[in-house]
């Protein structure tokens, strides 16, 4: 019996290391651009403004200086578009490795929907290694995924993929979240 638990927790873990070896989840293409886009509808008393006003306060919310972040902004048109960045880090035998993803964030309103997207996503890989050694380099996704195919990085760069993909999926749900409250703005505790 002890055996055949032992094989199994064997066999669960060589399962488990092997998933962690993969690409889970990754950024979809749209019209040939990495990226994430989607048009949510809500109910129609959410109109252009109000929904305008959400999007600003999700700025405000989700990055650290939403006047350095924001490139555009007009209420009229009922968009806002910012420029950002998430880091990721992990290590493997030969030294430690961040990638900082560059993507900008577009939020577009109107009566009762809004568009979401994310795109021109860029990384920014660092490698720290022995003697001080730091190496800079830039990767399209496509590279980034390439490194995940192959060569001494593999490992560590599927786990980078994977958490900056984590990030890109808890960003969305926080634009959700912050884009469907009803009294975000209406609320006064004073």
């Amino acid at each position: 019996m002890k055996k055949l638990i032992s094989l199994s927790i064997l066999l669960m873990s060589i399962v488990f290391a092997r998933a962690q070896d993969k690409i889970i989840d990754t950024i979809p293409k749209i019209d040939g651009v990495y990226g994430y886009q989607e048009v949510v509808q809500l109910d129609s008393s959410y109109k252009k403004d109000f929904l305008y006003k959400n999007a600003k306060i999700y700025f405000v919310n989700n990055f650290k200086s939403a006047n350095d972040v924001i490139q555009y902004d007009s209420k009229e048109d009922g968009k806002v578009i910012g420029k950002g960045n998430l880091t990721v880090y992990d290590s493997n035998l030969t030294g430690t490795f961040d990638w900082r993803v560059n993507f900008t964030t577009e939020i577009t309103c109107k009566d009762g929907k809004y568009r979401y997207r994310i795109y021109d996503v860029s990384i920014v890989e660092t490698r720290h290694g022995g003697y001080n050694q730091v190496y800079l380099t830039n990767l399209s996704v496509d590279q980034a995924i390439a490194q995940t195919q192959k060569g001494v990085v593999k490992k560590v760069s599927v786990r980078l993929f994977n958490k900056a993909v984590k990030e890109f999926q808890a960003d969305i749900a926080s634009i959700k979240i912050d884009m469907a409250k009803k009294d975000a703005l209406s609320k006064n505790d004073f």
